[in-house]
This record gives structure tokens, sequence and C-alpha cells, in this order.
């Protein structure tokens, strides 16, 4: 069975309030919009009484959205639709307010003459029908892997390659690693013109432990263009990462491969071996010093441009309080991640002290 109709099946098996619960995850990703739940009981899956299902804002506008998973669907979608109109009316919402209606539905067969009959009924507003081909077809993407596992328990990655945001975002989850999603410190435009005009399509960043290879290499990646750019994250979980790599690649745009410590991803040398095959593939490899003499001898045919991070000094941060240079000195022996995770550390026991303090 191909996953297309695994997730299809799945979907269909879904409760209601699960169904929901799955479309407001799917909507938020999609689009990125912050959506108000009105038909969900908050902590559970079960389904309130409300209209619509679910709002958000875009451009200033309202975003209507209803689902359904009853059958048939038609009779379903025309009382939701009906519905949504009469409370826009009813509440007296400008039409100019009003951007449009989303309503997502598991059924696959809907004519073209049901459509204009549907967007009809919404007129003057406009309509917008996700049904559950499109819905399985987008949680096979990148973006969306997540979802498939969280809502339908359907996996067939190995869970080492992940868009930019979710590559930061289980980053962070780490309480050992510093964070990523903090703002960058320093200029990168160099790096990015570096690797988007060489004829290298391999950026090699070593240091030693702990001085921003990482954090230099997703502020390379969150800065270049969406629209020309696919960018794939890898964190090896030390299981083979080739035919993730290859399921995700894009035939349309120019694919960003980042792959964190690369010297311990498993078989990161026949994933390179794509460079061989496709002409719009680029890498970006983070490595420690110590593994960088034997990850070159494995790239060196390629091709490759070598960075190494701008490590902050001394001089950079001048004003201090007294109390503030006493928690401050012993942090200077500490590189540059393990600098921040104390620093996190004092800060959040300042704070504690301010509020005993005010009380």
């Amino acid at each position: 069975m191909t996953l297309i109709n695994k997730l299809e099946n799945a979907i269909k098996e879904l409760e209601g309030g699960r169904f929901q619960k799955l479309c407001d995850s799917y909507l938020r990703k999609k689009y990125d919009f912050k959506i108000v739940s009105l038909g969900s009981q908050e902590g559970t899956d079960k389904t309130t009484k409300g209209i619509p299902d679910s709002y958000a804002e875009e451009d200033d506008k309202y975003v209507y959205i209803m689902y359904g998973t009853h059958k048939p669907v038609i009779p379903k979608l025309k009382e939701d639709i009906r519905s949504v109109k009469k409370k826009i009316l009813e509440e007296s919402i400008a039409e100019d307010k009003v951007g449009r209606l989303i309503c997502c539905h598991t059924s696959s067969n809907i004519t073209i003459e049901q459509k204009e009959e549907l967007e009809k009924i919404f007129e003057p507003y406009r309509l917008e029908l996700i049904g559950i081909n499109e819905l399985a077809y987008d949680l096979t993407k990148l973006n969306f892997q997540y979802l498939a596992k969280e809502y339908l328990s359907i996996s067939e990655s190995t869970e080492q390659v992940w868009a930019l945001d979710d590559f930061i975002r289980i980053h962070d989850m780490s309480k050992t690693n510093a964070p990523i999603s903090n703002d960058y410190i320093g200029d990168v435009k160099k790096y990015i013109n570096n690797m988007e005009s060489s004829e290298n399509r391999i950026l090699l960043i070593s240091s030693k432990s702990g001085t921003g290879k990482t954090r230099l290499a997703i502020e390379i990646c969150s800065l270049l263009d969406r629209n020309k750019y696919n960018i794939l994250c890898v964190k090896s979980n030390n299981q083979d990462i080739y035919q993730d790599v290859k399921r995700y690649l894009s035939l349309d745009k120019e694919n960003i491969i980042f792959i964190d410590d690369v010297n311990t991803t498993q078989n990161y040398i026949s994933t390179l071996g794509l460079l061989n095959t496709n002409s719009n593939i680029r890498f970006i490899l983070t490595v420690r010093d110590y593994a960088k003499k034997d990850i070159i001898n494995n790239i060196k045919d390629y091709g490759y441009d070598n960075f190494v991070p701008t490590l902050l000094k001394d001089d950079n941060f001048k004003h201090y309080s007294i109390n503030s240079l006493k928690r401050i000195l012993p942090i200077k022996k500490l590189n540059i991640s393990k600098r921040y995770l104390k620093a996190i550390h004092v800060l959040q026991s300042l704070q504690r002290s301010y509020l005993v303090h005010r009380i």
C-alpha cells in the first residue's frame, strides 16, 4: 500500500474531534495561521457546537473554517456553508473583512458541477475546499511529516530530515543544547554570497565544540529565499539518511541540504553522491575540528569551501555591574555554547532573586 493510501485510510478512521485537531494543526502550518478553535473542547478531542468550527485572520480579514467527516459529504458542506454565511450576516461583518471560508472534508469525489454549486451558495465570498486527497498528499511533505505521526501514527521516515523550523524546535527541546532560536550576532552575507556564487557545492563549517557552527548554518538557511530554495536539515540518530533525503528533494528548486555534525551521520558519503546526479543540490556541513581531516578526505573530490565561525571576543561586552561581574567571570572559561547555557541559568537566578525582593 502506498503512503498516500495509508494516510487517506487513516484520515477516514478519525473521529470528528480528532479530525478537527489534525486540520487545525495542518492549517496553522500550511498558512501560518493563528487559529481560534471554537468547535473543540480544551484538552480533549471532543467537539462543541460553534459556527465556525475555527477562525483565523489573514491580511486583516477573517478566515472562517469548517470541518466535516459526515457522509454523504455534499449535504453537510451545503449546511456548513449556509450556516457560516448566515453567521456573517447576523454579526454584520463587512464584506471586505471576509477573506474566505475553508471547508476541510473527507471526500475525494466532488465533481466540478458540485464545486461550482457550493461556490455559488457562498457568493459573494470566496470558498476553498480541502479534501482528503490534498490533505493526504500534503502530509507526505517534509513540513507536515510530524502531523502524520502525531495524529495518524504513520511515519515512513527515519526522523532525521526536517524542515528548518522543526529542526530548530527539536534541537531546542534538549536542555543540554544551547538554543539556536535566539537572535544571531554577526553578518552572514559573505557566507551566502560565497555559497550562491561558488562553483563548489559543499560549504564546510568547522571549529571546535560549542563555537556556534550549528547556529551559523541555521542563520544562513533562514536567510535564503524560500521561493528559490528547498531547505532540508539533517540531524543524525544513527540511521541511514540517503532515502529520506532523496524523498524530500525538489525538482523545481535549488536544494540546500544542511547536515549537522556530519561525521556522526550514517552513510553521508552516499548522500553526497547525489552531487553526481543532481545539479540543483548544495550541501552545508558542520564538523568539529577533531574529525575535520577525515571529512575533508571524503569531500575533497567534489570541491568545497571551508569557513570557521568568528568567535566573540571579551571586548564585545563592556557594561557590567560589580555583582554581574562576579557571576560572569567564571563563565569566560567555557566555550560559547556552555557560556550561553550558563548565562540563561544566571538570568533565571537573578529573576527569582528580583521576584523574592519584590514580594
